[in-house]
């Protein structure tokens, strides 16, 4: 919907990282989707808990973050299927939605029917942060307000990542930028049920 964006982090949760992000969006009254690594989410259980009971969204990137399009089919079955299982006992909640990692293997045949076998929705962007470039916070923030004034309706769903530094630094000023204008920020949930 026009006007309506969502906060998405992948490749966390990241210890002090994430739950700093989390606190800072909970004290903007705004929730996000973390799409969640499994694997950093069972070494950093603390900061997964925190999230799930800030009311933010979780979802799965994956076991370890690897890139689907370069596994076989046993790898494919850890990442995805195994993942969300353990995500799904780890946050005591229902996992809906899948993103690959780094965004690859959207149109290969194997990995789309193992996302669609376990009930997952799919979920891209239309916003990339290139948060994990290594860049100053107020890039970051300059190329995701560019981006979403590109955008046809002001709406959509913008890339971070809950594992750097410079992306809690940026997080202020694009809340705040969010905040504006009658914007709208909800977890990818509310807007695929809208």
């Amino acid at each position: 919907p026009s006007k309506v964006w969502s906060l998405t982090f992948d490749g966390g949760p990241q210890a002090d990282i994430s739950s700093q992000i989390t606190k800072k969006l909970k004290e903007q009254q705004l929730t996000a989707t973390f799409f969640m690594t499994t694997g950093r989410a069972k070494e950093n259980p603390k900061s997964a808990r925190l999230i799930s009971s800030s009311g933010m969204e979780i979802a799965s990137n994956g076991y370890s973050e690897q890139q689907l399009t370069k596994v076989g089919s046993n790898r494919l079955e850890n990442e995805i299927t195994l993942a969300v299982k353990e995500l799904h006992q780890i946050q005591k909640g229902i996992v809906r939605f899948f993103r690959l990692p780094l965004g690859s293997g959207a149109t290969v045949p194997a990995i789309r029917e193992k996302i669609a076998a376990n009930n997952l929705i799919h979920v891209l962007w239309n916003v990339d942060s290139l948060d994990w470039v290594p860049q100053p916070p107020d890039q970051i923030t300059d190329r995701i307000i560019d981006l979403m004034n590109m955008t046809d309706k002001d709406a959509g769903i913008i890339l971070l990542h809950d594992t750097y530094q410079r992306t809690l630094l940026a997080m202020p000023k694009i809340m705040k930028h969010l905040k504006h204008q009658n914007r709208r920020v909800c977890t990818i949930n509310k807007i695929i049920d809208h």
